[in-house]
């Protein structure tokens, strides 16, 4: 029973992490669902976030590797270096959608938004940046 109870005190926040931030989409859609302007609102976020899940695609296996290589604490200080080098990385190139015509030509011209959607999606993207980083750390811990 005792190792049970350990076990149950080990996975409970870890799960909690990984349901929570399973949630937060669906809780992001039902806000925006209920906004003035919900088709664009929704269609520039199911736009924003596919192109945040294209560029953090990275960070995917991230669980994997924690939970195969890290041997040791010097062997989970090399994943974490790892991990926040690429959530920066991909960050940084989202960042860069966001300030840059790159961002424009990614939503206008490839994906076929107006104008007016792409400020929209443009906004989105900036305020989910820190994502992939924050995937990262979840895959990690929950490895």
């Amino acid at each position: 029973m005792l190792i049970y109870l350990q076990f149950a005190r080990f996975t409970l926040p870890l799960a909690i992490t990984v349901v929570a931030f399973s949630f937060s989409g669906q809780v992001i859609n039902s806000g925006l669902a209920r906004s003035p302007r919900t088709v664009e609102s929704l269609a520039a976020f199911a736009l924003a976030w596919g192109i945040i899940e294209f560029f953090g695609a990275a960070i995917y296996p991230f669980r994997q590797v924690s939970l195969v290589l890290a041997e040791d604490a010097r062997a989970l200080r090399k994943i974490y270096q790892l991990v926040f080098a690429v959530g920066l990385l991909s960050a940084a190139i989202i960042s860069g959608l966001v300030l840059t015509p790159a961002g424009t030509w990614l939503i206008e011209d490839l994906h076929g938004a107006d104008a007016g959607l792409n400020a929209v999606v443009t906004y989105a993207l900036a305020w989910l940046i820190p994502i992939p980083l924050l995937d990262g750390l979840i895959r990690t811990w929950s490895g």
